[in-house]
């Protein structure tokens, strides 16, 4: 499989695995923690069974040392940026979460640029500039018209900046444990890390919870994992075999198809102006970026 094949696939199996988030968020209510443990338990469950299957072999090698602790990171922060990112979705919908989560892309390329020492060209900070008015001009869209929860700005920028900060640490520290291990192990350990992250963080913030845990609410939590886990194959594998800002900007033209879609679905229509005027920011800022 090409590298230009994986990130399509990406795209597009990432933009279905956010609207099947939001649908759950319209959908189930008091159950937030929940919905991400049982979603990172799917795919830790399958990043083990794909890895065995690659493999050929239910028995795939341990890390080692300190790839533990960095595991832990990516445990915890693959999570925690998803929570921030699922709740997002129920403050400013689908289409207007996906264009801010594209500040995640910046920060990651930034920190590829700080430390793996990538150049700083002026298309580059021409297109993070357009990204981030897309996501100013985002803050100030209601979710819709009749389905509101309400957020104030400060909120809404408290979850978007602490969200990319955790991303792009954890999206860089993932992209080295693949380097280290391989695709394939990583799904096996890197995945189940995550898994335990999130068990953990609902353990500590989200015992209230299981009164809520209903069937429908645990099949809806475990099939939004099995989505998530087809996405991050093909992602898997455009980071190991391609570098981290090339593959983590690509993957951002996930918001032309969640924004189209969530319009139609969703019916996500309201301040028409404003999304279009969004989008066709982040749009042109992904297409510099990725020149």
């Amino acid at each position: 499989m090409s590298y230009q094949i994986a990130v399509v696939l990406q795209m597009l199996l990432s933009a279905i695995s956010v609207l099947f988030s939001r649908k759950i968020a319209l959908s189930t209510k008091g159950v937030f923690f929940g919905i991400g443990t049982l979603s990172y338990l799917a795919i830790g469950v399958m990043g083990y069974v794909y890895a065995s299957i690659a493999h050929g072999s239910p028995i795939i090698s341990m890390p080692e040392g300190v790839n533990w602790l960095l595991l832990a990171v990516v445990g915890f922060g693959v999570p925690i940026s998803w929570l921030i990112h699922y709740k997002l979705l129920t403050f400013v919908g689908a289409s207007n979460a996906t264009i801010i989560s594209t500040i995640n892309v910046v920060a990651t390329a930034t920190i590829g640029i700080i430390v793996l020492g990538e150049p700083m060209t002026t298309t580059l900070m021409t297109g993070g500039a357009l990204v981030i008015v897309g996501v100013v001009l985002s803050l100030g869209i209601k979710t819709d018209t009749t389905r509101r929860k309400q957020a104030s700005v400060y909120t809404k920028i408290a979850l978007i900046v602490s969200g990319s900060i955790i991303f792009s640490v954890a999206m860089f520290v993932e992209k080295s444990m693949i380097d280290q291990m391989g695709m394939w192990n990583y799904a096996a350990f890197g995945w189940g890390m995550q898994a335990v992250g999130a068990f953990l963080l609902c353990v500590i913030f989200g015992r209230r919870e299981l009164k809520k845990m209903t069937l429908p609410v645990i099949t809806k939590g475990l099939g939004l994992g099995f989505i998530t886990s087809l996405a991050g194959l093909p992602f898997a594998y455009a980071l190991s075999v391609g570098n981290l800002s090339n593959t983590i900007l690509a993957s951002s033209g996930r918001t032309a198809i969640v924004v189209v879609f969530a319009a139609v679905l969703f019916r996500e229509r309201n301040n028409l102006g404003m999304r279009i005027a969004a989008f066709v920011a982040v749009v042109i800022g992904t297409w510099l970026l990725l020149r």
